[in-house]
């Protein structure tokens, strides 16, 4: 694992990338949001602790939502 940065208002990954890792949230906070008709809706915000990708790491998936840094957030 390595530790990173991302700052606020900054996309970590967005809807229709690949998912090729896992997300460990250490602290801040992630808002997940979709794209309905060229609208983003937000759907949750994640923080300390939080996982994101689990479920589609270990085949060839695409992520279903954008998570953008709601606040500077470290990761692993």
């Amino acid at each position: 694992m390595e530790q990173s940065f991302i700052d606020k208002d900054n996309v970590l990954f967005r809807e229709g990338d690949e998912i090729d890792r896992i997300y460990f949230i250490i602290n801040g906070k992630i808002n997940i949001t979709v794209n309905i008709n060229g609208i983003d809706v937000f759907i949750d915000a994640l923080t300390q602790g939080c996982s994101i990708g689990c479920n589609g790491v270990l085949g060839e998936y695409m992520h279903n939502f954008t998570a953008r840094a709601a606040s500077n957030t470290t990761y692993l």
